[in-house]
């Protein structure tokens, strides 16, 4: 059985996940679809599936006849089955929108973007000696990974608030993990210089060690 998570797939149609004989494939809209913060996420099942697979989590959506409000469940036997709830409408809106800027661009062009920000980023972290102090995480290969780079600093948590003063917004995972993603569509080769700028002043100047950016919050 083939599952894949596509939260860093950019551009994969279901004609593709059906020719490369993916069973299931789930992601997320929210960061590399542009959806935003309560974006949905999406799934894949494929069509010879769907009718024997199981939906543990149900809802009205998912019944066969949702307005028949009848009192027993019974599930669709196709992709319906998979929803849980009234769809987020002003959420799926949005999505709408953002998707709208993915008309008629090339996802090969986007691809090859992706690889000049990250390994920018990268070799303007090296020249600045920021690596001194950042870990890598994330494969040395471009090939071997996605829009998204990871490192390892014991100040993680410091580091990403630090860099949240200088609206530079990264993602921090417990317990040391500090995130950075590349959109390509939407971010230019700028950002990146001045994003760099930024994670060499709160390094350099210890910014990362103040009190005011160690106090832990709900997000990170």
């Amino acid at each position: 059985m083939v599952i894949w998570d596509l939260s860093h797939s950019v551009g994969v149609l279901p004609l593709e996940l059906d020719k490369w004989e993916v069973d299931f494939a789930a992601g997320c809209t929210y960061k590399y679809l542009n959806g935003g913060p309560g974006a949905p996420a999406f799934l894949f099942a494929a069509t010879k599936h769907q009718e024997f697979c199981e939906q543990p989590i149900t809802g009205w959506m998912g019944h066969q006849a949702p307005f028949d409000f009848d009192r027993k469940y019974v599930a669709s036997k196709h992709m319906a089955k998979f929803l849980s709830g009234t769809p987020p409408i002003l959420s799926m809106s949005m999505l709408d929108a953002a998707l709208d800027s993915f008309e008629k661009i090339d996802m090969q062009q986007l691809r090859e973007k992706s690889i000049q920000l990250t390994e920018l980023f990268l070799s303007l972290l090296e020249n600045s000696g920021c690596l001194e102090q950042l870990q890598l995480c994330s494969p040395k290969s471009a090939e071997a990974r996605g829009s998204q780079l990871a490192f390892f600093h014991k100040k993680g948590f410091g580091i990403c608030q630090a860099l949240a003063a200088k609206q530079v917004i990264a993602d921090f995972r417990s317990p040391d993990l500090l995130r950075f993603g590349f959109s390509p569509l939407h971010l230019c080769f700028e950002d990146i210089w001045l994003s760099t700028q930024a994670i060499k002043e709160v390094l350099d100047e210890g910014m990362y060690l103040l009190p005011a950016f160690n106090r832990r919050l709900k997000v990170t």
